[in-house]
């Protein structure tokens, strides 16, 4: 299962730059980049000195997924409430794209997982 988390990104590059115990990467240094968010989600207790939440039960607000446009087949627009993610502290980060010196531009990084079970009320 590919899922793709923009916030783990965010937190990967964030925590990269910020904490003396992770790895820190280069910019544009990809396979580090990977590497160390790969180790960030296997803190599935979450770190307090990082700010890293719990990672076993992980609670959103509202995740909203939306799927239109003439490449796809299927058109769709779900707004899941009081929402929780199982499985992200077993994913394994890969193809990262983007994190370079100009951080205008896209980022991603792909998170795979054997299982992932996301939770929540369809508003």
């Amino acid at each position: 299962m590919y899922l793709k988390l923009k916030l783990f990104a965010f937190l990967a590059l964030y925590f990269t730059a910020i904490v003396g115990e992770v790895q820190k990467c280069h910019f544009g240094d990809l396979k580090c980049i990977e590497t160390t968010a790969s180790s960030l989600v296997k803190l599935g207790d979450g770190s307090p000195e990082m700010n890293l939440p719990d990672l076993h039960n992980f609670n959103f607000n509202g995740l909203r997924f939306l799927r239109n446009g003439d490449s796809s087949p299927i058109e769709a627009d779900l707004r899941i409430i009081e929402s929780n993610i199982t499985g992200i502290s077993g994913m394994k980060a890969s193809n990262a794209k983007g994190f370079g010196k100009d951080l205008k531009g896209p980022h991603s990084i792909t998170f795979k997982s054997k299982s992932t079970t996301l939770l929540g009320l369809i508003q």
